[in-house]
């Protein structure tokens, strides 16, 4: 799905293939609008590494983060 001229939904799934709430997916697009507006004023791509983690991937993750979306 495509969120914007360059960023895809897909960049920022859970790597662990579960779906991501809507409610998340409306940050994410909101997010991608901020990154797309960035990306356009500095003329370079911007990649994305890590987008959303399900609690499942996230426990399992070496790296854990203090936020905890709800």
């Amino acid at each position: 799905m495509q969120l914007t001229e360059n960023f895809y939904k897909e960049e920022f799934d859970c790597r662990d293939g579960s779906s991501m709430p809507e409610k998340i997916l409306t940050n994410i697009r909101l997010l991608a609008s901020n990154l797309q507006s960035i990306r356009e004023a500095i003329e370079e791509p911007i990649f994305i590494s890590s987008g959303y983690r399900s609690v499942t991937h996230n426990k399992k993750s070496k790296r854990k983060t203090k936020f905890v979306s709800s």
